[in-house]
């Protein structure tokens, strides 16, 4: 059998690369000069693949520390107000997030962890006060909306929600059954191969696996396919490196923030 350590990958093979907000690694970015470090993420999850940590609150010019921002109108309008001097946010958080989007892009990003509850960062649930004192938990982040969209297949999670064994498990298949299909991707248009006539069959160790992502493949093409819905397989190759990290993950234990 096969131990952890030899489940990671090599030098020479590349490791898949997930977004993250910078305050689950340990920087203390937040507004209140701490971090909220994540163990499961920087000393188990982090071994198998790249973080590339974003912080957009700081990024736009925020200070450490600083006063906090909260979503104010409605979920579909929201705006990123101060709480204390009421000064809006808004603008510039969404220019920041069309440029940060852009330079994400070409770094082919497999995956993002998002901290939950953030008015930038949360994916669901966050705060969205029509009052001073009167909130829904039906919004989301302003950054984390902007990078669902720019990559609507992507894998996205929140920190929280990994705890839950089952939820964890199903993201790092969907992170790594992606990053599979992004390498396959890339082999294609280095080769001049089309889609169709391959079915990604030649570049997958699982004739399953490469059914059902090129399944995924079909529906994205007809623009059907959403973050939620897509690399879900739990069939993802069972021969290749991806694989093995992948396995490797889902038996190891998920600890609290420390």
């Amino acid at each position: 059998m096969l131990s952890i350590i030899d489940m990671e990958a090599t030098p020479d093979e590349a490791k898949p690369k997930v977004g993250i907000s910078a305050c689950l690694l340990g920087q203390k970015v937040r507004y209140d000069g701490g971090h909220k470090r994540d163990y499961y993420l920087t000393e188990i999850f982090g071994r198998f693949v790249d973080w590339v940590p974003v912080c957009p609150e700081v990024e736009i010019g925020m200070a450490v520390p600083r006063e906090s921002v909260r979503l104010v109108g409605t979920p579909e309008r929201a705006r990123m107000i101060a709480e204390k001097s009421g000064k809006d946010w808004t603008s510039a958080m969404r220019r920041f997030a069309g440029i940060r989007t852009s330079e994400l892009a070409p770094l082919n990003l497999s995956g993002y962890i998002f901290k939950k509850n953030s008015p930038s960062c949360g994916v669901e649930k966050v705060r969205v006060y029509s009052s001073k004192d009167l909130a829904t938990r039906d919004g989301r982040g302003l950054f984390a909306a902007a990078v669902i969209g720019k990559f609507p297949l992507m894998p996205v999670e929140e920190e929280g929600r990994l705890n839950d064994p089952a939820l964890r498990e199903n993201y790092i298949e969907r992170v790594f059954a992606y990053a599979r299909w992004q390498q396959t991707s890339a082999e294609r248009n280095r080769w001049g191969i089309s889609c169709n006539s391959t079915r990604l069959t030649n570049s997958c160790c699982s004739p399953t696996a490469s059914a059902t992502i090129g399944s995924s493949v079909a529906w994205w093409r007809m623009g059907k396919s959403s973050h939620s819905d897509a690399f879900t397989t739990n069939t993802a190759p069972s021969s290749c490196k991806l694989s093995q990290s992948r396995r490797a993950l889902k038996s190891m234990p998920t600890f609290s923030n420390i």
